[in-house]
């Protein structure tokens, strides 16, 4: 008993994921005659089919082709919550789900909200062995007329789906997306830069989006002054910045919550520590985040060439460094490039190993 109650206890406090990690090592140290076949009948009659199927004919090729669709939905997870009504779409995907997890989504959607309950949704759903659950996902969708079920392209496969045209989708629903641009030390981004990294970041997202219809901007420390914030972020869908505007917009409350934003870029984003305002502006939305609001938080992503490693000397501290710069900006997925590699080499050196 005192096994499961420390099992359970390591769900409560840091997730599901680690209660498994905790469970299977805990397995593994079993010496009794019969255990395998033992997990094999529990998984069975918690309901978790496909993992028994796979584990049984030790074919895992079923659960393997559901990867590409539970990418698909990560990706799609801002849109996701902000739009789906899991109570709605709950009775028709039930059977992708364990009772318990259906349980949870209907507990959290009543006493968070359906946003929250929504997000629920989708990490059960990230979680579920069960091989027809994008399929399903997908017929609940179309029965509730869910405009969601044209980003859900399953039939397809998520393999083929073109990124340019997923994005213009993704796109069309976004209120405002807000990108960052650090802003240089000892000096101000001004008119005598020549040209600026900030006006060349604003010329490329003017130049892509504009052509599209959306309004695009950008906040200076050199316009600041001259400009209303408010306005500015009200009357245009893409902003760009530097961090120290928003701190101080914050603050001052000429922006009253991250959450009127849906995307946040940070580039060079390594400088996420310290009193950078890269970290000011992540200890405000860690607080909200935290502090139990029900309002919709925006989606942050970080770009940089190299996350860096401080002033670590060997490579525990090094691994320290980079998870502390990751905590800070609350990151869930750390990607590199891989599809476009010619095209990166193009422009950024590679060095030489000797």
């Amino acid at each position: 008993m005192d096994v499961v109650q420390h099992i359970q206890a390591e769900k409560n406090n840091k997730g599901p994921m680690e209660a498994a990690s905790l469970f299977l090592q805990i397995l593994l140290e079993l010496q009794e005659e019969g255990w395998f076949r033992g997990f094999l009948d529990a998984l069975h009659q918690a309901g978790y089919s496909g993992l028994y199927e796979a584990i049984e004919s030790w074919d895992f090729q079923k659960i393997e082709k559901l990867e590409e669709y539970r990418l698909l939905l990560k990706r799609l997870q801002p849109e996701f919550k902000t739009t789906i009504n899991p109570e709605d779409i709950l009775p028709e995907i039930s059977g992708c789900l364990i009772n318990q997890e259906c349980e949870e989504i209907i507990q959290i959607s009543s006493n968070k909200g359906l946003m929250a309950g929504a997000e629920k949704m989708v990490e059960c759903l990230l979680r579920s062995d069960k091989e027809n659950w994008p399929k399903t996902l997908k017929l609940a969708l179309e029965k509730e007329e869910s405009k969601f079920s044209e980003l859900w392209m399953v039939e397809k496969g998520a393999e083929t789906i073109q990124m340019k045209d997923l994005e213009d989708d993704e796109m069309k629903t976004l209120d405002v997306q807000i990108v960052y641009k650090e802003e240089p030390e000892n000096q101000n981004l001004s008119q005598n830069s020549c040209p600026s990294v900030y006006e060349q970041q604003k010329s490329v997202f003017s130049k892509h989006f504009e052509r599209l219809g959306y309004k695009v901007a950008g906040i200076s420390g050199a316009t600041a002054d001259n400009v209303s914030v408010e306005q500015i972020i009200e009357n245009n869908d893409i902003i760009i910045l530097t961090p120290q505007i928003l701190v101080n917009s914050l603050k001052n409350g000429t922006v009253p919550s991250l959450s009127i934003f849906t995307l946040m870029i940070f580039d060079e984003c390594h400088n996420t520590n310290k009193h950078h305002p890269y970290n000011m502006i992540m200890f405000n939305y860690l607080d909200q985040k935290l502090g139990g609001s029900s309002d919709s938080l925006p989606q942050v992503i970080g770009l940089t060439a190299s996350v860096g490693v401080g002033d670590a000397k060997n490579t525990a501290e090094a691994t320290e460094y980079i998870c502390k710069v990751c905590a800070s900006l609350d990151t869930s997925v750390v990607t590199t490039v891989r599809d476009n590699l010619e095209e990166l080499e193009e422009v950024v050196y590679k060095p030489q190993k000797s």
